[in-house]
C-alpha cells in the first residue's frame, strides 16, 4: 500500500479485496462452473455499483467516510440485490420464463448472497424479504417504462439500506405498503416512508446501479466465452475435434 493514498484509489482497493474475498469463497463451493460464474458477477457489478455510490453520493459518501473492509462486503452485497434482479430478467427475457419462477429463483439467489461470510449487520432474512417486494416494484417500473424518475423506490431502498449497514439509522420503511405502487404518491398514501432522498442523490444511485449492470454483464459474457473454451478443450481431448464442434462451442 501506497503512503499516500487518495480516497478515491482507496475505495476501489476496499471494493476489490471485498469482492476477491466472496469471490475466493463462492469459488470453493461445489456449485457448477455457470453458478460459480453468475454470483461472482452479481457481487463483481454490485461492488462496482456500490464503489460508484460512495463516491458520488454526497449523503453515503459522508456515512462511508474513509470506508473499511467490513463496511466493503456489506455495500457489496446490498448493490448485489439489483444486480440479481436485472439479471433475471435479462435471463427470463432470453428464456421465456414466467414471473412466478423468477420470484423464486431471485429469492434463493438472495438468500445465498447473505450466506457468504462477511459479518452483516442486518437481519438477513428480514433484507431479503424486503428486497424481494422490491423486486416486484423493479418489474413493475421496467413493465410500465416510466420515464419520470425510474425505480426511484428501488434506489431510496438501496440508500436506506446502505446507510444501515454503515451504521447510519433513517426514516425509510415499507412497512404495509402493497408493492408495486404506480408512483411515489401511492406510497406515500399506503403509509410507507421514504429516506427523503434528493434528486442528486437518486440520480447517482440510479448512475450507480446502472454502471454496475455494465459490469456484470461484461463478466458473464467472459464467463460464458470461457466456458465454452474449456468446453471445447475437452471435446478435443476427448477426440472430437473443432471440425464436428457446434460453431460458437
Amino acid at each position: 500500500m501506497p503512503l499516500f493514498e487518495s480516497q478515491r484509489k482507496r475505495n476501489a482497493r476496499l471494493f476489490q479485496d471485498a469482492w476477491e474475498l466472496m469471490a475466493d469463497w463462492i469459488l470453493r463451493t461445489g456449485w457448477q462452473p455457470w453458478t460459480k460464474d453468475t454470483y461472482v458477477a452479481w457481487l463483481r457489478g454490485g461492488g462496482a455499483a456500490a464503489s460508484h455510490a460512495v463516491g458520488s453520493c454526497e449523503v453515503l459518501s459522508t456515512a462511508w467516510g474513509k470506508g473499511g473492509k467490513r463496511a466493503a462486503l456489506n455495500l457489496t452485497q446490498v448493490f448485489a440485490m439489483p444486480m440479481i434482479s436485472r439479471f433475471s430478467r435479462w435471463n427470463a427475457t432470453m428464456r421465456g420464463i414466467e414471473s412466478e419462477p423468477r420470484q423464486e429463483f431471485v429469492e434463493k439467489a438472495l438468500a445465498s448472497i447473505f450466506r457468504i461470510p462477511a459479518e452483516y449487520p442486518l437481519a438477513a432474512e428480514e433484507t431479503v424479504a424486503e428486497y424481494l417486494r422490491i423486486a416486484k416494484q423493479f418489474e413493475f417500473d421496467e413493465a410500465s417504462k416510466q420515464d419520470r424518475l425510474p425505480h426511484f423506490l428501488e434506489m431510496d431502498y438501496l440508500l436506506s439500506r446502505s446507510l444501515l449497514v454503515l451504521g447510519h439509522p433513517n426514516d425509510f420503511s415499507l412497512g404495509s405498503v402493497s408493492l408495486p405502487v404506480a408512483d411515489l404518491a401511492e406510497f406515500l398514501e399506503q403509509g410507507g416512508k421514504p429516506t427523503g432522498l434528493e434528486l442528486t442523490d437518486y440520480a447517482s444511485i440510479f448512475e450507480a446501479v446502472h454502471n454496475g449492470a455494465e459490469v456484470m454483464s461484461s463478466m458473464l459474457k467472459t464467463g460464458e466465452e470461457r466456458r465454452k473454451r474449456e468446453a471445447g478443450s475437452r471435446k478435443q481431448d476427448e477426440g472430437d475435434g473443432p471440425e464436428t464442434s457446434e460453431p460458437g462451442g
